[in-house]
């Protein structure tokens, strides 16, 4: 099962139009700390060699030629999370009451880490340096960045597909129907043909009454495969949104 999510993950992630070949890489694969060694034969096709992990440890996919096994995979806390240790914090201070430390109000700052828990780092177009400010629910963006649940569409801060057909946006998340085109969402879209062979996915989507086309390249699956992407409809969105607010 394990084998079977490092493939699936690799599959997801690689956009390509020739799909690397993958093969078990038991006997290949020297360390047993390592889970995924990236190479390529002598005609330059890429290869994968995955390797199951043992205790309980998952494969760290970082986007290096070996990745390792791990016990867990580590992530930076933001300010107001608990710590021990100084390096587990984005911005490199725990506090002595265990917290990650976040500068306060219109403190300097280059990036949201700087800034205390519920502040972002408002940067003026032209300068390098910007100062924390409070987060706003209802409002606007900072640097693209809103108060969670809500996201960032032409620098306002919005609910999740909360954009109809046809009005304005550059956020597809904002849309409806999760595909905006020329600046506008648009009506729901369809997979139309699958062109794999040929390095084309073929979509329509509606707007306006009329229908229109589009063209995207296909994704490497499982069992090193590429495939056409199903259109973006109703899946859980909570951890992209998580990643794009954070």
């Amino acid at each position: 099962m394990k084998l079977n999510i490092i493939i699936l993950t690799l599959g997801i992630f690689t956009y390509a139009s020739q799909c690397p070949t993958i093969k078990d890489g038991t006997n290949e694969i020297i360390s047993e700390e390592i889970c995924l060694m990236r190479e390529r034969n002598r005609d330059n096709r890429p290869i994968n060699y995955v390797k199951e992990c043992k205790n309980d440890k998952i494969c760290h996919l970082e986007g290096r030629n070996n990745e390792r096994c791990v016990s867990y995979i580590p992530r930076k806390k933001y300010p107001g999370e608990y710590c021990d240790h100084s390096d587990e914090c984005a911005n490199g201070i725990c506090t002595i009451n265990h917290k990650c430390y976040g500068a306060p109000k219109d403190s300097p700052c280059t990036r949201h880490e700087d800034c205390d828990y519920d502040f972002g780092c408002q940067i003026k177009k032209g300068e390098n340096i910007g100062k924390c400010t409070r987060l706003e629910r209802v409002g606007k963006c900072i640097n693209g960045l809103c108060d969670p649940p809500m996201i960032c569409n032409m620098e306002e801060c919005v609910e999740f597909k909360s954009k109809q057909p046809g009005e304005p946006a550059d956020n597809w998340m904002a849309c409806k129907f999760h595909y905006l085109h020329e600046g506008n969402c648009t009506g729901k879209y369809n997979l139309i043909k699958n062109h794999t062979e040929g390095g084309k996915c073929e979509y329509q989507y509606e707007l306006g009454g009329k229908n229109f086309t589009f063209y995207e390249e296909p994704v490497c699956g499982n069992n090193s495969q590429l495939f056409c992407n199903e259109p973006r409809n109703s899946e859980n969105m909570s951890n992209v949104l998580f990643a794009f607010n954070h």
